[in-house]
């Protein structure tokens, strides 16, 4: 039986790295091994599923640990566990978002050129055996910091997806999808970088091109204030208020329901290490209409709408073709299920057992 001790600086219930991080305990667990988790900041969920600090150092001076490392944020705790580490240590990075899109906001903008630091120390220390990215993009991310492109792997991070079919969906969000409208989608926290003032621009251009027969549906949690107040004022600047519609609190079966009756999902992100929304709508053979930025093209697969640009025109054309040409937007749900496929639990399973058992 193997020792793997889960180290992250937060864990969160529902969290896109909560559900990695659960899902690949209970996995290691399954085979055979002894795994637990250590985090700094927990939910109320997450408090007792984790080790105290004083046995995760235990944990990592044995040789026979295996450190299985989550690196999404400045963590100083998380390094010096690392540098105590007398075992194995496999870096598993969820990449950490560039400091510029945090202008807003001194201590978060510090926090992260902090962390960005922090990689490229943890990378240097010496101790990294292997690393087990979410995409591509991260892997290169660390190459260009000095990391080793031959240590390189990349397992997509375990997603909750399947349990989409176990919930049934909530009846009053159909009550919001306004019938007979272009009902866009987009799924993600309120933040800059997330790029919903680029969709309300997109939005905002369409009815200028098509007519007002469009609603954005912006699903997420406000984050940033200022950010928010920017996308008010434009709103409100080009009376777009029938148009736009912010759903902050959203339950499980009602995510379902906007993912199930919505027309297309939309994404400007500027930088998305992975973009799980993106296989979400995919497996509900929802279109996906993209910015190819960061992970974005990776994730989405062959045959999909990324385009190169903010090209607000050519977003608005998109969507209107998808409105109207019903086998268009059925070829794309089709394709990006096909996509999806391949990120279904089973599969992931068996790449992340395969990578993580080279370091036993």
């Amino acid at each position: 039986m193997n020792r793997i001790l889960i180290v992250t600086p937060s864990l969160v219930k529902n969290d896109a790295i909560g559900n990695d991080i659960f899902a690949q305990q209970v996995l290691l667990r399954e085979a055979g091994h002894a795994a637990e988790i250590f985090a700094e900041n927990c939910d109320s969920f997450s408090r007792d599923k984790v080790i105290s600090v004083e046995t995760a150092k235990e944990w990592v001076a044995d040789p026979k640990t295996l450190l299985l490392y989550h690196h999404s944020f400045i963590w100083d705790l998380g390094e010096s566990l690392l540098n105590l580490a007398n075992c194995r240590v496999v870096f598993r990075y969820h990449n950490i978002s560039p400091a510029k899109y945090f202008d807003y906001n001194n201590d978060v903008m510090r926090d992260l050129l902090r962390g960005h630091r922090q990689t490229r120390r943890l990378i240097q220390s010496g101790k990294i055996a292997g690393y087990i990215n979410d995409s591509k993009f991260n892997s290169a991310d660390l190459v260009a910091l000095g990391a080793d492109p031959t240590l390189m792997a990349e397992v997509a991070p375990f997603n909750k997806i399947a349990e989409f079919n176990q919930v049934e969906p909530d009846p009053e969000v159909k009550k919001q999808i306004a019938t007979g409208q272009l009902n866009v989608l987009f799924v993600s926290r309120i933040m800059p970088h997330k790029g919903q003032l680029n969709l309300i621009r997109i939005a905002d251009r369409y009815v200028d091109l098509y007519g007002p027969e469009i609603r954005l549906h912006l699903v997420g949690k406000i984050m940033a204030a200022k950010y928010q107040k920017e996308m008010i004022d434009f709103i409100n600047s080009r009376r777009l208020g029938s148009i736009v519609k912010f759903h902050t609190e959203v339950p499980f079966p009602a995510l379902i329901s906007f993912y199930r009756y919505s027309d297309v999902f939309m994404m400007t992100s500027e930088h998305e290490g992975f973009g799980v929304p993106i296989l979400e709508a995919q497996f509900h053979k929802l279109p996906v209409l993209l910015l190819d930025r960061a992970a974005v093209r990776e994730t989405a697969g062959p045959n999909q709408l990324v385009f190169p640009d903010l090209d607000l025109d050519r977003f608005c054309a998109a969507l209107r073709v998808l409105h109207r040409d019903k086998e268009k937007h059925r070829y794309l749900g089709e394709v990006g299920y096909q996509n999806y496929l391949q990120y279904e639990a089973p599969v992931l399973r068996e790449k992340f057992l395969k990578e993580i058992s080279k370091h036993f």
